[in-house]
């Protein structure tokens, strides 16, 4: 059987939980929480702030042989393209997804949770970019372990992990319609004899991808692509101007194992696009995954698997103060919408990446979960 390395995103996880150290620090309330501080203004809806490009008109669909591509590098919010550290990053990565241009005087935005801020958790990116999770959370990951983003970078040039773009039909030109695309969570990537394999990021690596994203997901038999399709299906994404858009927003399911258990990842109001070259294209570079993440969902995810992480995680203050940050860094409506009666119950995401070509591999199928290491504690 092929090697099951599904523990790429523990050393994030573990930095995440890790936030608990600087809970006074982020507890500061400057500017006021929910209430207070400088007098609120109503903002206008923003027409100029960074949004995906349309759709073109009268477009035609796709022409070509369709391109299967993979993520080679990611980009957390804490340093530029260029790979240039910086705690202002953040601000170029995302979209603008509720149509406001924040400030910590907004009156339009959400009420902001106890232990943030209105200076943090409102003030929007360039552009009115949301990104809190660029803004309030990747910054205590890098003050807790500074190479997180590079661990992980490495762990997907070595192919232990990626994931993959597959849009069909498309061709050499810079403007499509109706191009039918799916995302795939990519296994490790091994030889015959479950030996690793660096992948050669040309085209030739048959990468094999985990069930858990696919419409069948059983303890064994389950049926090889093209047979078993993506559950993550965007059916009118699009190129203008030679980015390809993955279409109307949508909530992006996402369901990866850590350590035997799975973290489950909702990313509503989610919209992904990459400048894409190449005929067909074989390579994408300024890729972005915007969308919004509910607060207490992202909570019960990690909660899930704290205790493969650490015992003491199981329960107990250690823990509360895990959920507390993350309430706090709330910055949006978990719908994408913005509302000055309610708290804040979702936060904001904006991630960067690259990609390169890879082939479709196998489909791996389901492990059973892990021995729970919270039962009876």
């Amino acid at each position: 059987m092929l090697r099951n390395n599904r523990n790429y995103l523990i050393p994030s996880v573990i930095a995440a939980m890790g936030i608990i150290a600087l809970a006074s620090a982020c507890g500061s309330t400057d500017d006021g929480g929910g209430s207070g501080g400088s007098a609120s203004v109503p903002d206008e809806p923003c027409t100029t702030c960074a949004t995906p490009p349309t759709a073109p008109e009268g477009a035609s669909p796709g022409d070509g042989a369709g391109t299967v591509l993979a993520i080679n590098k990611l980009y957390l919010g804490d340093s530029d393209r260029a790979g240039t550290p910086s705690q202002t990053a953040w601000k170029k990565f995302g979209y603008d997804l509720d149509g406001y241009n924040s400030n910590k005087n907004s009156g339009t935005h959400c009420k902001v949770n106890e232990g943030g801020t209105k200076s943090n958790i409102q003030t929007d990116g360039d552009d009115g970019i949301d990104n809190s999770f660029g803004a309030n959370i990747m910054p205590v990951i890098v003050g807790l372990q500074s190479d997180a983003a590079t661990k992980i970078n490495e762990t997907i040039e070595e192919g232990s992990f990626t994931i993959i773009l597959e849009v069909k039909d498309i061709g050499g030109g810079t403007d499509y319609v109706n191009l039918p695309a799916a995302l795939y969570a990519g296994a490790a990537l091994v030889d015959a004899e479950d030996q690793p394999i660096t992948p050669s990021w040309d085209g030739t690596d048959e990468w094999p991808v985990y069930c858990e994203l696919m419409n069948t997901c059983s303890e064994s038999g389950t049926p090889q692509i093209p047979d078993n399709k993506s559950k993550v299906q965007f059916a009118s994404s699009y190129m203008a101007g030679g980015t390809w858009v993955s279409g109307t927003k949508t909530t992006v399911n996402l369901s990866l194992a850590i350590a035997g258990f799975s973290l489950s990842l909702d990313i509503n109001q989610a919209v992904i696009t990459a400048d894409m070259s190449g005929d067909p294209p074989n390579k994408a570079t300024n890729g972005v995954i915007a969308g919004v993440i509910e607060s207490e969902a992202l909570i019960n995810s990690l909660v899930s698997v704290a205790g493969s992480i650490s015992t003491s995680l199981c329960s107990g203050p250690t823990l509360e103060s895990v959920k507390q940050q993350i309430t706090a860094a709330s910055d949006i409506m978990k719908d994408g919408t913005q509302n000055p009666d309610a708290l804040c119950n979702g936060i904001s995401v904006g991630i960067g990446f690259d990609m390169k070509p890879v082939s479709l591999g196998t489909v791996l199928d389901k492990n059973p979960p892990g021995e729970d290491p919270c039962a009876g504690l």
